[in-house]
């Protein structure tokens, strides 16, 4: 095993099919990685209370939550759930009762600053900015719904609406650091030389679904090529910038010129 720490598909399923529980139980084949429990923050208007995260967590023996911020993919989901009122003081009420480690995430669209910046007041302390540029989930939901043109459908309006992965990092970053939080790149994580741009940028570590999930297709060991593909783009990174270590890497600062 490659060690590699994962999270699990949003498990909103779970309120309404309790049976369905059993398909999220993977920690007894990878017990030494750490595992991730994943719902979406709208789900507290739709039957999940403190009761019931703690439960998830528990019953699949996780290691920490993703909460994930998809209102706009909800929204071009044909059954998308789509009342957020009040969300954030609710959040605010319940996290400090969470009983594992908890990652706010974004889903393809990013968090911006301001979003960042209310997140830290309230508490958490590890946000997967998730910008765009992979994987658009809007998109995804409009290819689910029938349509002619792709100009009318919701989901390519919205497929690219929002902040990229660098932009939101190096908005962040800042604020970031003063309180101690961890931003996590996700959107657009391809490649180690992904990984280790996003680290100069603020990150502390970097995320990928696409890349792993299109292998995982293939089979474990396709899977297990890309993750070794990834760590030597990244060694090799490293090698050319004089960077020693990760630390080394996270104190070297990436610029962009103007015209790219």
């Amino acid at each position: 095993a490659e060690g590699i720490p994962f999270g699990l598909g949003s498990m909103r399923i779970v309120n309404r099919y309790k049976s369905a529980i059993h398909t999220f139980d993977v920690k007894q084949f990878c017990p030494d990685v750490p595992v991730f429990a994943n719902i979406g923050l709208v789900q507290l208007n739709y039957g999940f209370g403190i009761d019931e995260i703690n439960n998830l967590i528990k019953c699949i023996k996780a290691d920490g939550l993703f909460v994930h911020l998809n209102h706009t993919q909800e929204a071009c989901q044909p059954e998308g759930d789509v009342n957020f009122e009040n969300l954030i003081s609710k959040f605010a009420e319940l996290l400090p009762h969470i009983c594992a480690p908890v990652i706010v995430k974004g889903v393809g669209h990013g968090i911006e600053k301001a979003s960042v910046e209310k997140l830290i007041n309230m508490g958490v302390r590890v946000i997967d900015i998730s910008g765009t540029g992979g994987t658009s989930w809007a998109w995804i939901e409009g290819r689910r719904q029938p349509y002619t043109k792709e100009e009318e459908n919701i989901g390519y309006i919205f497929r690219d609406v929002g902040e990229r992965t660098d932009v939101c990092l190096q908005a962040s970053s800042t604020i970031a650091e003063r309180s101690s939080t961890s931003l996590i790149a996700g959107g657009g994580i391809r490649t180690g030389v992904d990984v280790a741009k996003s680290l100069t940028m603020g990150a502390s570590h970097a995320t990928a679904a696409m890349p792993f999930l299109a292998a995982a297709m293939e089979s474990p060991e396709a899977v297990r090529h890309v993750i070794r593909r990834i760590k030597k783009e990244l060694r090799v990174a490293m090698f050319a910038c004089g960077a020693s270590n990760i630390e080394n890497l996270k104190k070297m600062h990436s610029t962009r010129r103007p015209s790219l």
